[in-house]
């Protein structure tokens, strides 16, 4: 999902990469919007620039054919930003500022 920002829209971070990864899928986000910070970079997926179709290509091509990504770390990823987990760390941060 190569997301571009247009003015003041944007795609924010982009849940639908961790709906891919917690089945073993591999994505490939732009570098140019929130969705970047939903993909680590060569673990579950790639981070690209949208307007370099060169870059794009190549790293749809390590997905479908270069078995850089393995599904066992997409997996891994996803379920380090889970719902469950990003309520923790939400709740953590809030206790800390209201002290």
């Amino acid at each position: 999902m190569l997301s571009k920002p247009e003015g003041i829209h944007f795609e924010g971070f982009g849940v639908v990469f961790l709906e891919a990864n917690i089945r073993g899928i591999p994505t490939i986000a732009s570098n140019s919007s929130g969705t970047r910070e939903a993909v680590k970079e060569g673990v579950s997926g790639f981070v690209v620039d949208p307007d370099n179709p060169q870059e794009v290509s190549e790293r749809m091509q390590w997905v479908l054919e270069g078995n850089k990504v393995k599904a066992d770390d997409c997996i891994a990823w996803a379920r380090e930003h889970s719902v469950d987990q990003q309520v923790a760390t939400f709740e953590e941060v809030y206790e800390e500022i209201s002290l």
